[in-house]
C-alpha cells in the first residue's frame, strides 16, 4: 500500500514513527482530547492562536481535482466551499482533507506544495517516504487516528469508523499500516 507511485513532491524524508510524534505533539499543543477531532473548531480556534490562517473560496477558483491547498511558508491553508461545508456536515472525507492539510502545514516548508500535484517539474522518482503527499496523508491519519489510542484495543475497521469519524477504508488502511509497523496485533 505504502509504495505506490509519487503523488507530490519530494520533500526530506520522514518515517511513520516521526510523523507519528510530530500529531502526538500537535494533539498536545493544541490540547486535543481523545477520540474524535473536532477538525473545524481546530481550524476556527487553534490555527489562528498561533498565528496561521485558512480561507475558504469558491469551488471555481481552484481545478477540479484540487479539494484545498497549503501553504507552509505563508502559514495558510486554502478550502473549497464545499469541502469547508462537507467537514461541518461531519463527512469523513473532508475531514480527512482539512487534516491532510494540517499535514501539509506542519510538515512541509515550500511554496512549491501549493502546486504539489499539478506542476509539471514535480519529480516522480522518489522514495514513498520522501512525497509529500503521502507524508499529509499518513499526518492526517495520525492526526484523526492516534496509534497510541488504538493500541491495546481490539476494533474492528468499522468501529473505529465511528470512533474517529473518518472512512471505513481509512479506518481499514490505518489497521493494516499499523500491523505493518508491528504496532497492533
Amino acid at each position: 500500500m505504502e509504495k505506490s507511485k509519487p503523488r507530490g513532491v519530494r520533500v526530506a524524508p520522514l518515517s511513520s514513527r516521526k510523523i507519528r510524534e510530530v500529531a502526538e505533539e500537535f494533539r498536545v499543543i493544541f490540547s486535543l482530547p481523545p477520540g474524535n477531532v473536532d477538525i473545524i473548531e481546530l481550524y476556527e480556534f487553534g490555527l489562528q492562536s498561533k498565528g496561521w490562517d485558512y480561507d475558504i473560496q469558491e469551488d471555481n477558483l481552484f481545478p477540479s481535482d484540487v479539494l484545498a491547498l497549503a501553504f507552509p511558508d505563508r502559514h495558510l491553508i486554502r478550502v473549497k466551499q464545499s469541502v469547508w461545508s462537507g467537514a461541518v456536515r461531519g463527512d469523513r472525507m473532508s475531514r480527512f482533507t482539512l487534516a491532510h492539510e494540517l499535514g501539509h502545514l506542519i510538515l512541509h516548508n515550500s511554496d512549491r506544495l501549493g502546486f504539489a500535484r499539478h506542476h509539471p517539474s514535480s519529480p516522480r522518482s522518489h522514495n514513498f517516504y520522501e512525497d509529500s503527499e503521502w507524508q499529509a496523508d499518513r499526518f492526517a491519519a495520525e492526526l484523526l487516528i492516534p496509534a497510541s489510542e488504538l493500541s491495546g484495543m481490539r476494533l474492528n475497521a468499522s468501529q473505529i469508523a465511528v470512533k474517529y469519524g473518518v472512512s471505513k477504508k481509512s479506518a481499514g488502511i490505518r489497521i493494516y499500516s499499523l500491523r505493518k509497523e508491528g504496532y497492533l496485533e
